[in-house]
């Protein structure tokens, strides 16, 4: 993990060998990928299906919840790693971890409690935020389905 970016970056050992897992994912399966998504104009389901298999969805949620956390810092470095391997498939990683953080931060026990659903590998979580005509803030619910596409 030589890396001049990271210089002062201190990771714990656990985080250390989360970011080489992500740094492999990204060198043998993202990365290869990442021209034919571009190329294609395509959503990376397979990237995703990836990540989540590995439990990088669970990295805002307590172990309490379900979750793996780490530090903000291995966080951003994760993302870097995504980044340098497939931008598109780190944007959606990226805001999709974040969706969890207000139900983390704010949240009531009951829906804390929900979140470990959300951080299992099979669920995607949708972010939505409209402004109507006006320029006014409205917000819109949305649920996950079971898809035949992508199991």
């Amino acid at each position: 993990m030589k890396d001049f970016f990271l210089k002062g970056v201190t990771l714990s050992e656990e985080e250390k060998l989360v970011v080489e897992t992500v740094q492999d994912l990204c060198r043998k399966d993202i990365g290869p990928l990442a021209a034919e998504v571009d190329r294609d104009e395509r959503f990376p389901w397979e990237n995703i299906k990836k990540i989540n298999e590995i439990g990088l969805n669970g990295l805002f949620i307590p172990e309490a919840y379900g979750g793996s956390p780490v530090s903000k810092t291995a966080w951003l470095v994760i993302l870097r790693e995504l980044s340098k391997a497939c931008p598109s498939t780190a944007i959606i990683f990226a805001t999709t971890s974040h969706c969890c953080y207000p139900i983390v931060k704010f949240g009531t026990h009951k829906q804390k409690e929900q979140i470990q659903r959300l951080s299992a590998p099979k669920w995607e979580r949708c972010v939505l935020v409209g402004l109507d005509e006006a320029g006014r803030l409205y917000k819109r619910y949305t649920r996950a389905i079971a898809d035949p596409i992508f199991p």
